[in-house]
């Protein structure tokens, strides 16, 4: 982008050629009528004469001054960063449903080996069931809404509200459901029906007893650790992915307000810059009028660059006249 900007700040204009046109009318001057030279309202005609060239070069200045705001206006607004941070939220929104696909599979292995040790059968009963983090039926959040002149501290407190979207979607995914009790009464029903309640001043019986509630195994409590264990590791998979996402998003804002700042401060140095050559090209144009000399060597004005070609001339000096021979010859 910054290249891009840099070319177009470097784009050819018709400096030169005023210049030129310029230089070749006052040396024609010059040489049509060399006794005007030494006169004073000549002199001053010609001072006014570089004063319009400067006018007409600053005029030139000035369009390429509006020409460059509005190419940085434009590439603001072509949306490239935007797409960007649309391009790192999404990239968020997939590891996001990475980790939580690994979740899934995870307590899905759990209850697994447990309910395996105990000879029981879970898979009717716990499946590995993600779903996806999409916003079907809602209104997608954008990825901001910052605007150009918000600071760093600005920049930093702004909460991207798709991201934390996609955050809470997926905190909620953490629930998973109670196997054993689903298991019990899966078992229960598998036993038959329950016998009847035992009559008014009877003694306790074998049946009764059992149906009194039992202690929790210890192999129940050790998958109940280990799904816990998982969900607190899921969480905090989640908030890094979110942290990491933001900092990069943050990032990248805050690379693309420098560089937007960094084309305005271009355009005020190249405005500047080629002001004062043109401040320069009138002072040698001013120095030959008053030295009622001509304009020898080329003047070249480009960009910010004003230089005198030493190489080239725009006119040959006439030798000097062979003096005459003291002897007549014979």
């Amino acid at each position: 982008m910054q290249k891009k900007f840099l070319n177009f700040l470097h784009r050819c204009d018709n400096k030169q050629e005023l210049l030129d046109q310029f230089v070749k009318d006052f040396n024609q001057f010059s040489d049509d009528f060399p006794d005007l030279r030494e006169d004073n309202n000549t002199k001053e005609e010609l001072h006014q004469r570089c004063d319009v060239l400067s006018d007409e070069l600053w005029e030139i200045v000035e369009d390429r001054k509006e020409s460059n705001t509005e190419e940085r206006k434009k590439i603001m607004e072509s949306g490239a960063v935007e797409n960007n941070l649309d391009f790192l939220t999404t990239c968020a929104q997939q590891l996001l449903q990475s980790e939580l696909d690994k979740f899934k599979t995870s307590i899905q292995i759990i209850h697994d080996y447990y309910f395996a040790i105990e000879e029981k059968t879970t898979h009717e009963l716990t499946g590995a069931i993600t779903s996806e983090l999409t916003f079907d039926g809602e209104e997608m959040p954008s990825v901001e809404v910052l605007n150009e002149g918000c600071d760093a501290t600005v920049l930093a407190s702004y909460v991207y509200p798709r991201l934390e979207k996609l955050l809470q979607m997926a905190l909620k995914q953490q629930v998973v459901p109670d196997v054993t009790a689903v298991a019990a009464g899966a078992g229960g029903d598998k036993k038959g029906a329950k016998a009847a309640p035992p009559k008014k001043g009877a003694p306790a019986t074998k049946e009764t007893e059992a149906d009194a509630p039992t202690e929790e195994s210890q192999y129940v409590k050790e998958m109940r650790e280990a799904v816990k264990v998982e969900k607190s590791l899921l969480r905090f998979r989640l908030v890094q992915i979110r942290n990491w996402t933001v900092q990069r998003l943050q990032d990248t804002r805050q690379t693309a307000i420098n560089t937007y700042k960094k084309f305005d401060d271009w355009i005020q140095v190249a405005q500047k810059t080629e002001m004062d050559t043109i401040e320069e090209m009138c002072t040698i144009v001013k120095k030959a009028i008053e030295e009622e000399a001509k304009i020898q060597h080329e003047l070249r004005i480009e960009f910010m660059d004003f230089t005198v070609d030493n190489s080239t001339l725009n006119f040959i000096n006439p030798p000097l006249p062979k003096l005459e021979s003291l002897e007549d010859s014979h």
